[in-house]
């Protein structure tokens, strides 16, 4: 499946299209049957013009365009200002798929399920089989991804989704188009066959600290007792006997978060058994903590703490080390320059990594992955499918 991407940051419109076209035809050896676009709001009105003259010069045939405040491209990053990233793709078993019919029709209404299974089965048959893997981009404000999500569980388990809500400071600066006409689209998948050989990867910036506890008193969002004990004294204790020197600043830099444990089965947790929460205030008459969602008594909890080394080793460890066709990467927002101190961190990692010929993203307010029957997602974290 031969894949390839560019980059450009050129602020004139017309310029920019011209150079992410060339850059991508200096390597291109076919006409692509599916064009990528992920495109920040800067250029404005000029979007529609830079998504036509790209297909244009490349000749390509499907096209889909992601508007999206940060992108990401080979060993680079953009987080902010003008930006364009391409990714042109000779389909090999891969189709493009428009999912805004599906916020139209109920997931669970009996009377739409053979409509939702039409769209399965038109699937396998343009694809001449089964299908194995879906890249999903979804707009949040459009499409009801939860629903969808356990739609996809009963009717597709099979099927590995890495995929995207997109991010935007509102629907005007977060649109989603399939083909040139930008005409806004709920979600918009890539479905590849069985035959296709991709593999997906989902990690976390945060690691959990101390041990777990079991909250004894709580109040909806407000823990009064963990363990019987005060959570403030808790993690007082934690910081004087555990916590490294740059783990305290760390906490102090407000990277500590409360994770509520999925499955209290477990002697020993890993990041993908929580449901992280912010810690939103404290109570220091009384020593509780104040999170962003109810915690009911009974449950266990741990700190987490946001490393940006961890996060980094983390995602080095995943990957390992090969060569690879593509990666489409999504971070989430709260990774990129100001949570590891510089720039570009994630895709360097992912281009020195797996070496892949094409490398392309977009910052995401959430990025989920659902493999083996099992769904992850989480605030920052990154999801990454590699291509080969």
């Amino acid at each position: 499946m031969p894949i390839f991407s560019a980059i450009t940051q050129h602020p004139n419109s017309i310029q920019a299209a011209g150079e992410i076209s060339g850059r991508l035809l200096e390597s291109l050896s076919f006409n692509p049957d599916i064009l990528i676009n992920f495109i920040t709001p800067t250029y404005g009105s000029d979007i529609n013009s830079i998504v036509k003259s790209i297909a244009q010069l490349t000749n390509a045939g499907s096209t889909i365009t992601c508007i999206s405040e940060g992108i990401i491209g080979p060993s680079q990053e953009v987080e902010l200002g003008p930006g364009i990233t391409s990714m042109a793709i000779e389909k090999d078993n891969v189709l493009v798929a428009d999912l805004s019919l599906f916020s139209k029709l109920s997931l669970h209404d009996k009377e739409h399920y053979s409509e939702w299974m039409s769209f399965t089965n038109a699937w396998r048959e343009a694809l001449g089989g089964e299908f194995n893997f879906m890249l999903l981009l979804a707009d949040p404000f459009l499409f009801d991804i939860e629903s969808y999500i356990l739609w996809h569980e009963t009717n597709l388990p099979q099927v590995s989704i890495i995929g995207s809500l997109m991010h935007g400071n509102n629907s005007k600066d977060l649109r989603l188009f399939n083909g040139t006409e930008l005409n806004s689209s709920a979600a918009i998948a890539l479905i590849f066959s069985g035959s296709s050989n991709i593999s997906s990867y989902y990690s976390y910036s945060y690691a959990p600290v101390g041990e777990p506890f079991t909250v004894t008193n709580s109040e909806y969002s407000e823990i009064k007792t963990v363990g019987n004990k005060r959570p403030m004294d808790y993690l007082l204790r934690l910081a004087t006997t555990k916590l490294s020197k740059n783990q305290i600043k760390l906490v102090n830099n407000g990277m500590l978060k409360l994770g509520k444990v999925i499955n209290d089965s477990k002697l020993n947790y890993l990041p993908n058994d929580f449901i992280p929460m912010d810690i939103v205030g404290v109570k220091q008459d009384i020593g509780s903590l104040i999170v962003e969602s109810s915690v009911e008594i009974g449950s266990t909890v741990q700190f987490l703490l946001d490393d940006p080394e961890a996060a980094s080793h983390d995602l080095r460890s995943l990957l390992g080390t090969h060569k690879s066709e593509a990666a489409i990467v999504f971070p989430n927002i709260s990774r990129g320059r100001a949570f590891f101190g510089k720039p570009h961190q994630d895709s360097l990692i992912i281009s020195e990594s797996i070496s892949p010929k094409a490398v392309i993203g977009h910052f995401s307010k959430l990025p989920f992955c659902y493999s083996n029957n099992s769904l992850q997602q989480s605030k920052d974290s990154i999801a990454v499918a590699v291509i080969g």
